[in-house]
């Protein structure tokens, strides 16, 4: 028995499943194999887990959703998770064809685990997205600090403002910068000049909400079955339990 763990991070919320998994004694030595694009966080997560679990096994994967969930070995049977609600930061199309991806790495018997953000009123998602303490805005103007160090621009972060809106047709939360003033930002790396004027937004990402039909109706798409929707008393977040289709 293995747990497949998508995006897993530092594995801190990883826990309650591992435990769970063990308790069930389905297997002697559970696997736990996460996938990151950051080896440091694979590399420390393992650390720990190994430490505090000696029952368990850890193999971990550094790769992208995109081209490496393939590379994924497979030792019996599987539940891959994917929590944190990452799923709402693709589009739609981008959404399915992840989707697509997982199921191709199931079979019968296994099992696969989504977390999602859910539609709220409007009012509460926006002061989440521009909390009074700056935090999102801290993280939105972080974008422009990564372009400065990857690609060699001269953008002044405290020369934009952070917004953030609900896109009611979307189902989405998308965030902006938008420049205080005038300004002409050099991309060396890119050999890119870029204008902007005042007022002008740059988008800077997206956060999609949703509802038990609208993810249900993507997992369908995909090829995977919902076998269980649960949801905080709040009915602020879901967690999604779906098998292979057929």
């Amino acid at each position: 028995v293995e747990l497949v763990e998508l995006g897993s991070g530092a594995s801190r919320k990883t826990r309650v499943l591992l435990e769970a998994m063990h308790r069930s004694g389905d297997a002697e030595r559970p696997r736990y194999v996460p996938f990151d694009v950051s080896e440091d966080a694979i590399v420390g997560a393992a650390e720990a887990l190994t430490g505090d679990y000696a029952w368990l096994d850890v193999h971990g994967i550094v790769g992208d959703f995109d081209h490496h969930l393939t590379d994924v070995p497979r030792s019996g049977r599987r539940l891959v998770a994917f929590l944190g609600s990452t799923i709402g930061n693709l589009d739609p199309d981008e959404q399915v064809a992840l989707l697509t991806q997982v199921r191709a790495m199931l079979e019968d018997g296994d099992g696969f685990v989504l977390g999602v953000d859910l539609v709220k009123d409007a009012t509460t998602l926006v002061r989440a997205y521009d909390d009074a303490e700056g935090v999102t805005a801290a993280f939105n103007r972080n974008v422009l600090h990564n372009v400065n160090a990857t690609l060699g621009a001269d953008f002044e972060p405290d020369d934009f403002d952070h917004v953030a809106r609900w896109n009611a047709a979307e189902s989405r939360i998308e965030m902006w910068l938008r420049a205080r003033r005038d300004m002409q930002v050099r991309v060396k790396d890119l050999d890119l000049d870029v204008e902007l004027v005042e007022g002008e937004e740059v988008h800077t990402e997206i956060s999609s909400k949703f509802t038990e039909p609208t993810i249900t109706d993507r997992l369908a798409t995909a090829g995977l079955r919902v076998v269980r929707f649960d949801t905080d008393p709040r009915g602020w977040f879901g967690v999604v339990t779906a098998v292979p289709a057929g």
